[in-house]
């Protein structure tokens, strides 16, 4: 099948942000059924697709979330200090 990742969601920044919106709610909806986000360009959203067969739960007992944040974002990513090169080029400092 696939692999598992995480899908970032954040808060829509207003009533009109259907992009932001339809992944909240697909994120809901995941909680209970097997879906897929599948951005849908002319509607300018996330619609879902959901598979044909049945499909088992998912076994996560030898996964948690520590390792899977890991993968999803290796420690180059991570600003963890007001040093960080990224921080720095934001301020326009080396």
């Amino acid at each position: 099948l696939g692999s598992f990742f995480l899908w970032e969601l954040r808060i829509p920044s207003s009533s009109f942000d259907i992009a932001g919106s339809s992944r909240i709610e697909l994120a809901k909806q995941a909680q209970t059924q097997w879906l897929r986000p599948v951005w849908d360009r002319a509607a300018r959203s996330y619609q879902k697709e959901v598979p044909d067969d049945p499909m088992d739960d998912p076994d996560w007992s030898g996964v948690n979330f520590s390792e899977l944040f890991r993968v999803a974002y290796p420690l180059a990513m991570i600003i963890d200090s007001n040093s960080h090169p990224i921080l720095k080029e934001l301020r326009g400092r080396k």
